[in-house]
């Protein structure tokens, strides 16, 4: 029998990494992220799961919005190559979920998948519900702003 010992690095998320590299880079970019989204009013404090179940959104204002939009868009080319990432930079109109595709693909870039998980809940009034469906079927959400 052996007996293996193995470091385990844990990024302050609670995220566990084999490598220190790699849990440093994650830490790195979850603070680029964290720093990025802190410009929009964040999610409701839920005690049950009305929020993800259509009751109310958060409105966002639209310059902010795009500005953190744009800059989360900025960050994912530093570490993807796709002709998606910079055609929605340019084309506000294209549907977020070409670049979630993206990002489902790239285990490493999580905190930049949660974030555009944001933008792709905000319907066209900048109205962010619980979930995708709300924002692309407002009129099944309950029409109460939470912030």
């Amino acid at each position: 029998m052996k007996t293996l010992t193995r470091t385990i690095y844990k990024a302050v998320d609670g995220t566990e990494f084999e490598s220190k590299e790699k849990c440093q880079k994650h830490e790195q970019l979850s603070e680029a992220v964290s720093l990025i989204m802190s410009v929009l009013s964040p999610l409701p404090k839920q005690k049950d799961c009305s929020f993800v179940n259509g009751e109310g959104f958060i409105q966002h204002n639209k310059y902010y919005f795009d500005r953190v939009k744009i800059q989360l868009l900025e960050l994912m080319k530093r570490h993807v190559t796709h002709d998606w990432i910079q055609q929605s930079i340019d084309d506000p109109t294209i549907h977020s979920s070409w670049v979630g595709r993206l990002l489902d693909d790239y285990r490493e870039l999580e905190p930049l998948r949660i974030a555009w998980c944001r933008i792709s809940c905000t319907d066209s009034k900048y109205r962010e519900w619980g979930q995708g469906y709300y924002a692309e079927h407002p009129e099944k959400g309950t029409n109460k702003q939470l912030n």
